[in-house]
């Protein structure tokens, strides 16, 4: 029951401060920013096996992967030595700064801290993975579409 909404509200927040950090802060002070590699290679890869292997590894094996290192294990190492709000802020950080994306790096922030919230209300980490699912299938579907740059 969780992760239809925490899909859509997620999604509807991230798109909402990305779109907000890139015309308020971010294209003012750097210009007008690049594409991300990485939806560059999901839109121009010319054969239908790997673009559906880059689709079902960002829908699918990411959201696992990164769910079970950010908040199963940094988040659960970081609030068994300090106190959850400073483990969510500190995993929240780290797991916006891998995905090496500055326009990103605030709504992906809120984004994982949404992921940690619905880690700790549930008590499961299938919750975030499949928010994670769906907000990255959401993002891939806009991407291959035209309507966006997409997000996680």
């Amino acid at each position: 029951l969780w992760v239809i909404p925490g899909i859509l509200l997620s999604t509807l927040i991230v798109l909402q401060l990305g779109d907000w950090a890139r015309s308020v802060w971010l294209e003012p002070v750097f210009g007008e920013m690049e594409e991300q590699e990485i939806v560059d290679s999901m839109r121009n890869t010319p054969g239908a096996g790997l673009k559906a292997g880059l689709i079902v590894s960002a829908c699918f094996v990411a959201p696992i992967v990164e769910e079970l290192i950010f908040r199963g294990y940094i988040y659960g190492v970081l609030k068994r030595f300090s106190n959850p709000l400073f483990a969510m802020v500190v995993a929240g950080a780290l797991f916006a700064a891998v995905h090496l994306n500055l326009p990103a790096l605030v709504p992906l922030w809120i984004f994982a801290i949404i992921l940690t919230l619905t880690y700790e209300l549930s008590g499961s980490l299938w919750v975030p993975i499949g928010i994670h699912a769906g907000f990255n299938t959401i993002n891939v579907f806009m991407m291959l579409s035209g309507s966006g740059e997409g997000g996680s």
